[in-house]
């Protein structure tokens, strides 16, 4: 397959500062990964689909760039860096008949493992630096990208309570980064439908995400509901393997493999456990005090109603029967 936005290697080179000799189509299938992982998948088929048609008509390489075009060239940077990380482990050896053999030649020698290790790091760093710019150009842009702002992966952004990365770094350090905040997003919602809304009541936690909240509804939300929010999904997003720990902040776990993350996380499986004890132990302990700053003041949540408790069936095999009786 063949990406979208990168037709030449001109336009990777503009980004990537190597030099490659490869033909296009031998970078393409990683290119692809890139672009359809981290633009398509993030900002929604109908707004790439309009870069795609921007990046067609975009015919001057030194025309000064308008605000669609910016987003296309940001878009660009991102696919390069994140794709040639892709496709760093395959590029440098040679799958055949005889196995897999390392690339080399009288004319040069293979890089030491951390020299490799250090590039992919420096790729992974620009790759993720520039996906932060093309988000935050697509976020201050709304009419230019008004399909982006329509998608359903924006609208779940803005559905949750923490609805922006640098409001959750207010209380779980995700160093503002756009991209782990939408990684996260179907966590906090589990978190608030799981947790919140089961202990506030789904219409009351639904108007505690009203725009311009005062007085002590607003005191609620930033000192103990937002605060158990983001602790318990950052937990839940540890186990889950979506995001990591890199001196000592939340990090987005790119390579997805265990014994990866453990070389890259200053913590054993046990300090791990005791990590996310304490997240779970802090994020529950603040909305347990927001419970009772809310119990303290009935007069400034008139509209809160005590859910009603439900007793979940106990459903018990019989191994004669082979059914599941109450």
């Amino acid at each position: 397959m063949k990406p979208k936005l990168i037709k030449t290697l001109d336009e990777v080179q503009e980004h990537v500062a190597v030099s490659m000799t490869s033909a296009i189509n031998v970078i393409n299938p990683y290119l692809y990964s890139a672009e359809r992982t981290y633009i398509k998948d993030l900002i929604g088929s109908e707004q790439f689909t309009a870069l795609v048609e921007a990046y067609a008509e975009m015919t001057d390489p030194d025309a000064e760039l308008t605000v669609i075009p910016e987003g296309v060239k940001l878009a660009q940077r991102v696919i390069s860096n994140l794709g040639y990380l892709i496709g760093v482990p395959i590029l440098s050896v040679s799958i055949g008949s005889g196995g897999i053999q390392i690339n080399s030649s009288e004319n040069t020698k293979n890089a030491f493992q951390w020299q490799t290790e250090d590039v992919k790091d420096s790729l992974q760093e620009l790759g993720f630096t520039a996906l932060e710019e093309f988000l935050a150009h697509l976020e201050e842009h709304p009419d230019e990208f008004e399909q982006y702002h329509e998608s359903a992966e924006y609208l779940a952004q803005k559905s949750t309570l923490i609805r922006s990365a640098s409001d959750f770094t207010r209380y779980y350090d995700i160093n503002g980064s756009r991209y782990i905040f939408q990684r996260i997003l179907s966590i906090i919602t589990r978190v608030e439908s799981q947790t919140m809304v089961r202990v506030l009541g789904a219409d009351f936690y639904e108007s505690l995400k009203a725009d311009g909240l005062t007085g002590k509804k607003k005191i609620l939300v930033d000192q103990y509901l937002k605060p158990g929010l983001a602790l318990l999904s950052v937990s839940k997003a540890l186990v889950e393997r979506i995001v990591t720990l890199e001196g000592g902040k939340v990090a987005f776990n790119f390579r997805g493999n265990y014994n990866n993350i453990k070389e890259s996380m200053p913590a054993s499986r046990d300090q791990l456990k005791e990590i996310r004890e304490q997240l779970d132990n802090d994020g529950n302990n603040f909305i347990s005090t927001g419970m009772e700053y809310l119990s303290a003041n009935p007069q400034d949540f008139e509209d809160f109603a005590p859910p009603v408790g439900r007793r979940r069936a106990k459903f018990n095999n019989d191994p004669d029967k082979g059914i599941f009786g109450v």
